[in-house]
């Protein structure tokens, strides 16, 4: 399976608590250790996570890049002036969030124990 899970002290990070602030994201996200410990601990065996942190930090700089130069025209056609600053405000943030390790897509993988 794959989850967005935070880095350790995420919270303390300003970028990812201004992330949480302006997507309306109230809700705590689990680091890969207390997951894969919630795996274990429901009967999973060979828990294994993979971070895609870095992967997903490059990404969003890309799209960010894009998203605030060559795209920016074309969205501003489709979504309008206001809609897309609100969407590129919320992915600056994401960005910022993800370059400091607070915001982690992992891969997860278990097998469920016998019994």
């Amino acid at each position: 399976m794959s989850d967005w899970l935070a880095g350790a002290d995420a919270d303390a990070q300003p970028s990812f608590r201004r992330f949480r602030e302006i997507g309306h994201l109230d809700f705590t996200m689990a680091t890969a250790e207390e997951t894969e410990a919630v795996m274990r601990d429901a009967g999973f065996l060979e828990v294994a996570s993979r971070d895609r942190n870095a992967w997903f930090a490059d990404l969003l700089r890309y799209e960010l890049e894009q998203i605030e130069g060559p795209l920016r025209g074309r969205i501003v056609e489709v979504a309008g002036e206001a809609l897309t600053e609100h969407w590129t405000t919320i992915r600056r943030a994401m960005t910022e969030a993800a370059a400091v390790g607070a915001l982690r897509p992992t891969h997860l993988r278990g097998r469920r124990g016998e019994g």
